[in-house]
């Protein structure tokens, strides 16, 4: 049921990883910056990815996860 999008936001120098639940109205966000992105080309819809980050909480309504790395 996962879906996945990156959103390039480069007047912050951030890329989201948005990570889709089992609620269509619920993500989770990933935050990479301009050094930890690069790793984010390869994802595509029904890979299995592992994220490390510094929980954030809610963000605008969504989980946030800060400074994250793509974990091997």
């Amino acid at each position: 049921p996962a879906g996945v999008r990156v959103v390039r936001d480069e007047s912050r120098g951030v890329y989201t990883l948005e990570l889709a639940t089992d609620e269509p109205t619920k993500t989770v966000s990933c935050d990479f910056t301009e050094r930890t992105k690069h790793p984010l080309a390869a994802v595509a819809r029904g890979h299995e990815v592992k994220v490390r980050g510094q929980c954030a909480g809610r963000v605008n309504e969504f989980v946030t996860l800060k400074d994250c790395v793509v974990a091997k």
